[in-house]
């Protein structure tokens, strides 16, 4: 393919945490006409990396809808299970955790998180409304 050298580099920079640069290089690659919807997800892991889970979750959403039978699908759904577990957004991310299968790695781990995260966000709910009844009274 004619980008696949390109997006191969994008890929090590990706990995290799330079994310500006790749940044830079899959502008520059688009620019040239590429259209190749790993980009997404190679944007989508420079924001994660960055610490921008919303804007990962902007890419991840977008890659997904161009590329649902693309191999890195449930590493797509991974990563999207984290940054909105990082957000606050625990029973959500536990939908998209049951969708993966279960000898995805480290996917028990992050169903048992996402649950005991859960719990206790109901148990603070239940706190809070304790709380607004106490002080109304």
């Amino acid at each position: 393919m004619m980008f696949d050298k390109d997006i191969e580099n994008i890929r090590y920079l990706t990995e290799s945490g330079f994310h500006e640069e790749a940044i830079t290089r899959i502008d520059e690659l688009r620019n040239k006409g590429c259209k190749d919807s790993i980009l997404l997800l190679f944007e989508a892991l420079a924001k994660y990396d960055a610490g921008n889970d919303l804007e990962c979750l902007k890419f991840i959403s977008e890659f997904l809808d161009l590329a649902d039978d693309h191999e890195q699908h449930d590493y797509a759904l991974f990563t999207s299970a984290i940054c909105l577990m990082n957000l606050g957004l625990a029973s959500e991310a536990r939908l998209i955790l049951k969708e993966l299968p279960d000898d995805y790695p480290d996917i028990e781990k992050e169903r048992r998180a996402s649950e005991e995260v859960e719990t206790s966000q109901r148990q603070a709910i239940s706190c809070f409304i304790q709380l607004t009844k106490t002080s109304n009274a």
